[in-house]
């Protein structure tokens, strides 16, 4: 129950707020899992060669025609294990910016990252930074170092509701960031090697964020700064009279 005022205390809010001043964080780690190849799988359906694009940490599945094995072609780089911290703005010039560490993934390597957006600019003073309560953030050991960061920067800090994916704009970038990697457009020709390749994964985090533009992260924002009153959630709010029904 007190998540769930605190989650209408937070809508309530960020209504009032002017948009471009919050900038959201978070992190995402991209795991493989036990090789290093991406495949593409060629399988005969329907009279007709189908071929998708497979990664290790996606997919551990291949499907073809029964009886018959299906064939793995294009082997290609695909990146170390590695964590990225994201954050999300409506400044017209950059609507993403990342940093990749691999290995350490620690408070205080994001605190170290949070310094680095502050030094860089994309973090300023009257902005507001909006967290979710994952325990890089929240850990106690360095907080006061990571307080004494913000406060220097002039920045203020909100903390998004418990569970609650679907308000953070980073989460949206993320599943666009996989939705690119698994996509064909993340196949390159390799003009060297004469087959088709992965890109560098810098490369692709660069493309896939880059297809982001200004209006979809405007739209991304929009939505996560407001209750559909269809989804589970708002639901909730409704039956507990947390929330107005809509008219």
């Amino acid at each position: 129950m007190l998540n769930l005022t605190y989650y209408v205390q937070y809508m309530q809010w960020i209504r009032g707020m002017d948009l471009t001043k919050l900038k959201f964080v978070d992190e995402c780690h991209f795991q493989a899992k036990g090789t290093s190849f991406a495949l593409v799988a060629l399988c005969w359906y329907e009279d007709q060669f189908l071929t998708q694009l497979f990664t290790d940490y996606w997919c551990r599945k291949a499907c073809g025609p029964r009886g018959s094995r299906v064939v793995l072609t294009r082997p290609g780089q695909v990146p170390k294990a590695c964590s990225i911290t994201l954050l999300t703005s409506l400044h017209p010039d950059s609507t993403c910016t990342w940093t990749t560490r691999y290995g350490s993934n620690c408070q205080v390597d994001f605190i170290t990252t949070i310094r680095q957006f502050v030094e860089c600019g994309v973090l300023e003073d009257g902005d507001v930074l909006v967290l979710d309560n994952a325990s890089v953030h929240t850990g106690r050991t360095h907080q006061q170092d990571f307080q004494e960061l913000l406060q220097e920067a002039g920045v203020s800090l909100v903390w998004l509701p418990t569970y609650s994916p679907e308000l953070n704009p980073c989460e949206f970038v993320f599943a666009r960031i996989k939705h690119f990697i698994r996509s064909p457009q993340a196949v390159m020709f390799d003009q060297y090697r004469g087959q088709e390749v992965l890109g560098g994964f810098q490369d692709l985090l660069f493309a896939s964020t880059s297809l982001s533009s200004y209006e979809s992260m405007q739209n991304t924002y929009q939505h996560c700064a407001s209750l559909d009153p269809d989804s589970h959630i708002g639901q909730v709010l409704i039956e507990r009279n947390l929330a107005e029904a809509p008219p």
